[in-house]
Order: C-alpha cells, then structure tokens, then sequence
C-alpha cells in the first residue's frame, strides 16, 4: 500500500457526500465527509472525528478541497499532515468480527520472521531488541545521537534551527514487514520526560528513513528520525507504535544508543502465500496492453535497461545514483479512452526488486520522459520512459506494478 493508501480508503467514504452541506469548523466538516457513507461499517467514526481535532486548520482544508484524491501527496499538506493521513489507519478495521477459525493477522507471519518482544510504558523493548509492534511488522531502535542538531542542520542549507533551548534527536531504526500484506511503515512517536508525545518534524535529515515507501513482505527498510527534544528528555526517550486497529502501543527504548546492536536481516524475492506473490512471480508480458480501468491501457513496450550513462549526459546538473545504485529505464504506452479529459499522471507507476522495498524515481532528467501532465481525451496515447533508482543487488528482478485507483495491483515484467 503506498502513502496515499491511508488517504484513498477515508477519501471513498465521502464520495456520495462530498455535495452535502454541514456546518462547524473544517475539521467538523472533514470528519463529517469521511464517516457518512454506510457502507463501510468498519471505520470508527468516532476515532475519525477524534483524529480529524489533531489537524491544522490549513491541512484541513486542503484534505476537504483534496477528499476524493486518490494519492495527496502534491496537494501541500504540511509534514504533520502527511504523517495524520498515515495515522488514519488506526480507525479503519473497527467492528469487523475476527474469524476464529483463522490466525490472526498478528500469527500470519512469512517463514523466517524473527521474533519480536512486547515493550510496555513501565518496561520498553530495550534498545538494540527486536520489537513486535503488530501485524507481522518489527521495530529496532540502532542508535541514538541526543543531540544531532549539528548533522540535521548540515543535511540540508534550509533546515531551520530548533527552538530556543530545545535540540534535534536522531534515532537511528530498522522496520521490517515480516506479515502477508504490503504496506507503508506503521505510524510511530516518541515521548520524552513529560510522557507526552513529542514533535517530530525537524526538516530534511541525514540517511532519512522513509516513511512513505511501499514495504512487501520480507522488506527492512534502516534510516534515521529525529524529534525536537529539550536537556530534560535525555536518557528518558522513549518510542511507541502500534500495527495493530485496537489502540495497544508497544514501547521501545531510546534512552541511549544500544551496544553494537545486530540489524534485523530482510527476506529477498517474493516471500510464497504473501499478498501479490503469484502476480509479481508471473507478471504481464512485455508488449502486452492491459486495461487498468478508468479508461486507461498499458503496456510496457521494451525491456529494462540500465540508463545510468544516459541520464548523467541527459543534463549537467544531473547527479549519479548513492553508491550501490545504479539507474534503470523502462519504456511504457498509455491509451486514455474514458470521458472528457484526463493525464497519465492518474495512472501509479512503481516498481519494487528482490530487496521487496518500492524504488525511487529520482534520477533527475531523463531521455525521452513519459509526459504525465499534458491532457489526454479519447483515443490519445502517451508513451516514454520512467526510470527508478535500483540497488546493484536488484538490477535484472525489477517489475513494475500500476494501479489507476488503489485498489489492486497489475504487475509487469520488465525482461
């Protein structure tokens, strides 16, 4: 599931409601928005309306303006916003009446997960430990830097200072997604000396962990977060996250940095009886147009490459991929037969490898680039090229997968 996920399930609440009118300030308004249609009983309304309080007036409006968007990712929502949108999935499984004939999602496990400990408040899952915080999803806290400002402001000339007589702490984690589904890392917090949750946002940062990224099963994603902390929080940092749809946190440690701690080790390829394992082990051909819906057909019309060369004599500011990557392109077709207008950019092209973590698409300028903004109406075709930011590791088992509303997945072979 990919960032916008979170969003793309609230905003279909609301699509019969988005002409109704109601009265009350804008969070009042979104949450209205996001709880009237019936059909989907398993949404806490009532954590909905709590959720929707958390909201900046702004982001609010921007969420209402934006309700039946299917990825808000350009819509400028601040930071907060952005990490509220992921937050919404803690209301969305309410009320659904497990199986008992069934594991539950917390034993649905892929084969060689490690185990993972249950930290509470009075007792956190030491630093260095595995934690279980959920759903087949594991937490680790690698390092902590009690004051990192000096490296948080040296990883980017726009970063702001913190706050008179606060600092930035960097945690270094490993995530990983050991259950059957695909997802984006589950929400996380911190708290300090006050046990009260902590912000989070202190601007760009060195070896950032992405919480945005798309994790299939086996996937362990590493990187650093950071919360803006004040001389009382040291040595009493703490973590929480929950996986799971009944409010439980699990509780980590990052009072100090743990001694030479062992990283969670990731599972490479596609993980057997997982979400999407048959379609990612037996994608569509290349040169095979397939409809998405929503009037769109694709096909991916040549094989991947390596463009690394290419894109670097593309522009001069053009940058070479991290150390251990390398770029690679693909060439893809799409046709727009709907009603009035639309551009490609309604079709979600990613990618993902052996490594099972969704790749980037920063390669900078690309050769012949596939225009995604320019409008289309009935019987146009687009084509060019994409390009993702690939391990060396991954380079020959990339595929590509699209989805024109999130709902499910169509995989493509590359080779």
């Amino acid at each position: 599931m990919r960032r916008s996920s979170a969003f793309a399930i609230t905003a279909s609440l609301a699509i019969s409601a988005c002409g109704g009118e109601s009265a009350g300030d804008d969070q009042a308004r979104l949450a209205e928005l996001m709880t009237q249609e019936e059909s989907f009983g398993a949404v806490d309304d009532d954590c909905v309306r709590d959720k929707t309080k958390e909201l900046s007036d702004e982001d609010a409006r921007i969420l209402i303006d934006n309700i039946d968007a299917n990825d808000v990712g350009d819509v400028g929502l601040s930071p907060e916003g952005e990490l509220w949108v992921l937050s919404l999935l803690e209301c969305i499984g309410g009320g659904i009446e497990p199986d008992s004939s069934r594991p539950s999602a917390d034993e649905q496990l892929v084969e060689g997960a490690p185990e993972g400990l249950d930290g509470q408040e009075s007792s956190p899952v030491p630093a260095g430990s595995i934690a279980d915080i959920g759903r087949g999803w594991r937490m680790q806290v690698l390092d902590v830097v009690d004051d990192g400002t000096a490296a948080v402001m040296e990883a980017w000339e726009y970063n702001d200072p913190p706050p008179d007589a606060s600092r930035f702490t960097l945690v270094r984690v490993a995530v990983g997604n050991y259950g059957l589904s695909s997802s984006t890392p589950p929400f996380f917090g911190a708290t300090g000396s006050a046990n009260t949750e902590l912000d989070s946002y202190c601007g760009t940062l060195p070896d950032e962990l992405s919480l945005f990224d798309e994790m299939f099963p086996g996937a362990v994603a590493e990187g650093n977060v950071c919360w803006v902390t004040t001389a009382a929080d040291s040595g009493a940092l703490r973590l929480y996250a929950s996986a799971s749809f009944d409010g439980s946190e699990v509780f980590l440690d990052a009072s100090s940095a743990p001694a030479n701690p062992e990283v969670m080790s990731g599972l490479r390829g596609v993980q057997p009886g997982t979400e999407h394992a048959e379609a990612r082990l037996s994608p569509i051909a290349v040169g095979t147009q397939t409809d998405m819906g929503n009037g769109w057909q694709m096909t991916v019309t040549g094989p991947a490459g390596d463009i690394t060369d290419a894109v670097l004599a593309e522009a001069e500011y053009n940058e070479a991929p991290p150390d251990g990557y390398r770029f690679v392109g693909f060439e893809v077709s799409l046709t727009y037969d709907g009603e009035g207008s639309a551009n490609a950019f309604d079709v979600a092209i990613n990618a993902v490898g052996d490594s099972n973590i969704a790749l980037h698409e920063e390669c900078g300028e690309i050769p012949d680039e596939l225009d995604s903004y320019s409008d289309l109406f009935s019987g146009a075709v687009v084509t060019g090229s994409l390009c993702f930011v690939v391990p060396i590791e991954d380079v020959g088992t990339v595929v590509a997968y699209a989805t024109t509303n999130f709902e499910g997945y169509s995989f493509f072979a590359l080779e």
